[in-house]
């Protein structure tokens, strides 16, 4: 198995992600921190934990990944 971003979120949740978000993950594009009111990057690692506490059944769409946070719980999220 590979061991870039994009191959371990694929495999972990069975889906392809797009070019764009390839490079989101993979080039550590995640890394930048923002000065605007959504600023917080999600660390990948986290999406791979086995329970990832920023996925909330429930309250979210079964077919989005949080990318982007505002550090008081909102998310700006990816459907995938």
């Amino acid at each position: 198995m590979s061991d870039s971003w994009t191959a371990r979120i694929d495999d972990r949740y069975r889906c392809t992600l797009s070019t764009e978000l390839a490079d989101w993950f993979d080039r550590e594009i995640w890394k930048q921190v923002g000065r605007n009111e959504y600023h917080a990057p999600l660390d990948p690692e986290s999406l791979l934990a086995p329970a990832p506490d920023h996925i909330w059944p429930g309250l979210m769409s079964c077919d989005l990944l949080p990318l982007v946070g505002n550090t008081v719980g909102d998310w700006l999220c990816v459907r995938v």
